[in-house]
């Protein structure tokens, strides 16, 4: 809701060896993951059912290793739903992406 779409696309653009897909619904578009306004803590399990649609939707662009968000609720949301639906990518922050890039193998 701030705005700011396209500076954290930047810094994935920049990062070697990535390759930025955009979900269908992006930008002022993008769905919610289902643990906003406190829907998480009073409703987790509907939380979950919702951050399981967003999961499908990555699901349908083929092979993907990581989803990224800056935000820590969608992170804890997703990865949730993530390990329910045993999907073959893990949820990441864009801190987390950046030091996985940034750190000597």
């Amino acid at each position: 809701h701030m705005g700011v779409y396209e500076e954290p696309r930047e810094i994935l653009r920049r990062i070697p060896g990535v390759e930025l897909v955009e979900l269908k619904w992006n930008r002022e578009m993008s769905r919610c993951c289902g643990a906003g306004g406190g829907v998480v803590g009073a409703f987790q399990d509907l939380a979950v059912d919702i951050a399981s649609e967003r999961i499908r939707e990555v699901e349908e662009l083929g092979s993907v290793d990581y989803l990224e968000t800056p935000c820590p609720f969608c992170v804890k949301n997703l990865s949730l739903a993530a390990r329910k639906l045993r999907a073959p990518f893990k949820v990441v922050d864009l801190a987390e992406l950046l030091e996985m890039a940034l750190s000597p193998s």
